[in-house]
């Protein structure tokens, strides 16, 4: 996902540990605090490298959206690329935080979000998904599949597989779905390279 916003000149940040941030992160972190999004803990720290709660991804989420306005659009761009309100990049990060006891590598915890949410799968299987690519979920989850495909970076694919009623529909007919959804890349630079597409 891209999230895009021009800001000319941030706020001086005074984080106790700023000295500690990786240089990728620094000038989002500056836009974000500048924008009141991030405030940081009550010690004066930002805590680079702390694990973030679902508590603190809604107070962040809420504080984003109140500072951008609601309805206004983001870009994403997993797919082709789309665009989506806030509301829905909302829920991916609701997605992603919901996965974070789940024993499996960030990037396709992230992957399986952004599907979750992405309203337009693929005509059909990639026809990348070969030998260089391993299902990283393992079947920790009944319906979804997450792989990991290794090249210039890694790119990933989703599969929701379906067999049986249409839940709650009250219908007696048996569905079949099996659609595919990505590539959503990952550049090696971590959450971000996945999320912002980079």
């Amino acid at each position: 996902m891209v999230l895009t916003a021009t800001v000319t000149a941030y706020a001086v940040m005074s984080f106790s540990d700023q000295s500690d941030f990786p240089g990728w992160a620094t000038d989002s972190i500056a836009e974000m605090s500048d924008m009141g999004v991030i405030t940081g803990y009550s010690d004066g720290s930002f805590g680079p490298n702390n694990s973030v709660t679902r508590a603190e991804v809604a107070v962040m989420l809420d504080r984003f959206k109140s500072a951008m306005g609601a309805g206004d659009d983001i870009v994403i761009a997993d797919n082709g690329g789309s665009v989506g309100d806030i509301d829905e990049m909302q829920g991916v990060l609701m997605a992603y935080a919901a996965l974070e006891d789940i024993e499996m590598e960030d990037a396709g915890k992230m992957a399986l979000a952004l599907a979750s949410h992405d309203m337009e799968p693929l005509d059909g299987p990639p026809v990348e998904l070969g030998n260089d690519c391993i299902d990283v979920s393992e079947g920790l989850f009944e319906f979804w599949t997450v792989y990991r495909c290794d090249g210039i970076g890694s790119y990933y694919y989703v599969n929701f597989q379906y067999e049986g009623k249409m839940p709650e529909s009250g219908e007696a007919d048996i569905i079949t779905i099996d659609e595919w959804y990505g590539s959503y890349f990952h550049s090696g630079s971590g959450i971000k390279g996945l999320f912002l597409g980079m």
